[in-house]
């Protein structure tokens, strides 16, 4: 609880997934870490993926080049 009240729920509950992963990919006390870590490394490239799809940037240019006055 104090990981969700200090890091968001988010985190709270990647803390609770990650020892189900660990557990699953632990045979006789012998953990393979690189499947481990594979889990949140497909899970980011999900994100990238659906940001790269889904993101619009709709706002025009704040710097606009105004013509130049003579005086």
């Amino acid at each position: 609880m104090i990981t969700m009240a200090t890091y968001g729920i988010g985190m709270w509950i990647g803390t609770i997934l990650s020892g189900f992963v660990k557990d699953h990919f632990t045979i006789n006390t012998i953990v393979n870490w690189r499947m481990v870590w594979m889990v949140p490394a497909g899970i980011a490239a999900a994100v990238l993926l659906l940001f790269l799809l889904f993101f619009t940037d709709n706002k025009k240019s704040a710097l606009r080049e105004e013509p130049m006055m003579m005086v």
